[in-house]
């Protein structure tokens, strides 16, 4: 989504038009942009979120899913 949003605003689409295209807000978009221009592509790829690891082994995992 992020990729195609920049490939939108590079073809001529405003970011505030893209907001509302993709249910975010427009400095969400702006932020996208930035990050780009930064880092390139690399810069829009998801990341990994931390958080606390888990306390079950694999097996009981594999009972719940």
């Amino acid at each position: 989504m992020r990729l195609h949003a920049i490939e939108a605003t590079k073809a001529g689409m405003k970011a505030t038009d893209l907001a509302l295209v993709y249910g975010v807000h427009r400095c969400t978009v702006f932020r996208w942009l930035a990050d780009y221009y930064k880092g390139g592509e690399q810069a829009l790829k998801a990341k990994q979120i931390p958080g606390q690891p888990t306390k079950l082994d694999e097996p009981p995992m594999q009972s719940l899913a």
